[in-house]
């Protein structure tokens, strides 16, 4: 295993390296300067680079990772105490997910940032974006001048295998586990040593919330469904932040003929996409809603092509989230006021998008008591699939790191 040519674990970036090389590291301070200079030079050549255009999510994140927000990263992070002094945990393995297989460019640049080494298992599944993200940091870590990166990033792949991911996490410090509830579940029953810690990231489901009303008498009616689009359909609506069920508050009268608007504006926007859906996710989808029909008693609202499809329930008689297909089906219910929500809202759920409703509204919701659970983000929509340093709750660089206290 500590082969670059080892029959069981390839080493994919950087090239020519092997995993020996990241277990001699030690923990850095938080933004180091040689690793605010990789990611910064990552995200100008993903920025410059005609490669990446196809890619609009891997365009948004090189967005985020510009110099002006990690130097408000940097401000962000401070020791909780005045004799605190903050380092990397030391090495991190992260386990990224087969459904949203570029999310572990954000998880292992967070981690560098906080200072840590990084073991990173990627997918096996052929991914055409992740092909140029390692190009792209292969040809960075070729440079001297990020000499020093190099040593502390292995890119991995290998054939689900227990030994082997057992192997790795004897050597972690921290865990970052991407996926669904299963695999989470199976990795953190393989043993890490006992000062070690795993942050995962299990199954999750979101939602949009819309004012009818606002919907109606706006503007932007367009450009709300060419954004909801871009939450929806990249990744197939597989990510966990892509919304999966639509709720419209109002009256009766403003949500259906916002609905009818809002769906035909999606169904256009929606065949921008199309490369993200195949046949077979066409199939699904028809499966899908002839047995939710059939087993909760929902309404499948008719559309002029399957790019879209709409299931009309009520909240309670909700289908199944955690089986939803993906790839462009919407669960569609209303409600007269917020506090409706809790008969649905449970720990899984995790992203809003929300048009129309004000924080100053979502604010009282949060804190009125009633027992809500879940809920981690509430964004407008275009941003349901911005990762952020905060995620499912948690302060990613807080977390990947340690603070040691001197009192003395």
């Amino acid at each position: 295993m500590n082969s670059k040519t080892s029959s069981d674990v390839t080493v994919v970036c950087p090239l020519g390296a092997n995993l020996e090389q990241v277990y001699t590291q030690r923990a850095w301070s938080p933004f180091r300067a040689e690793a605010i200079n990789f990611v910064q030079d990552l995200s100008g050549s993903i920025l410059r680079s005609s490669r990446f255009r196809r890619y609009p999510e891997l365009l948004a994140f090189a967005h985020e990772m510009r110099k002006k927000r990690l130097l408000d990263l940097v401000e962000s992070i401070k020791p909780a105490t005045h004799n605190g002094v903050l380092r990397g945990r030391g090495i991190a393995v992260h386990f990224a997910p087969a459904n949203v297989d570029t999310i572990f460019l954000y998880s292992l640049l967070l981690s560098l940032l906080a200072g840590n080494a990084n073991i990173v298992r990627v997918s096996n599944k052929p991914s055409e974006q992740v092909g140029v993200i390692i190009d792209a940091i292969n040809a960075l870590l070729s440079e001297p001048r990020h000499a020093l990166v190099r040593e502390r990033i292995a890119l991995v792949r290998y054939s689900h295998d227990e030994e082997i991911t057992r192997r790795l996490s004897s050597q972690a410090d921290l865990r970052i586990i991407w996926g669904g509830d299963k695999t989470v579940n199976l990795i953190r029953s393989l043993p890490i040593n006992p000062l070690s810690r795993d942050i995962t990231f299990p199954d999750r489901w979101s939602l949009a919330v819309f004012d009818a009303n606002f919907y109606l008498t706006g503007s932007e009616q367009n450009e709300v469904a060419r954004q909801f689009a871009n939450d929806s359909f990249w990744f197939a609506q597989m990510a966990c932040s892509s919304p999966r069920l639509i709720i419209w508050r109002g009256r009766e009268d403003e949500r259906q003929e916002a609905s009818r608007i809002f769906y035909e504006n999606l169904r256009i926007e929606s065949h921008r996409h199309a490369n993200f859906l195949s046949s077979i996710d066409f199939m699904n989808k028809r499966v899908f809603e002839d047995q939710t029909a059939i087993s909760t008693n929902v309404n499948i609202r008719s559309m002029a092509d399957n790019f879209v499809s709409v299931l009309h329930t009520t909240l309670s008689r909700m289908p199944d989230l955690a089986n939803h297909c993906g790839a462009g089906l919407f669960i569609d219910a209303a409600v007269t006021e917020l506090s409706e929500l809790t008969a649905i809202l449970d720990r899984k759920a995790q992203t809003v998008v929300s048009y129309g409703v004000s924080r100053e509204d979502w604010s009282m919701f949060l804190t009125s008591g009633t027992g809500t659970w879940g809920i981690d983000r509430i964004v407008q929509p275009g941003e349901a699939l911005s990762f952020g340093p905060i995620w499912d709750g948690m302060s990613l660089i807080r977390e990947f790191t340690r603070e040691t206290v001197i009192q003395v």
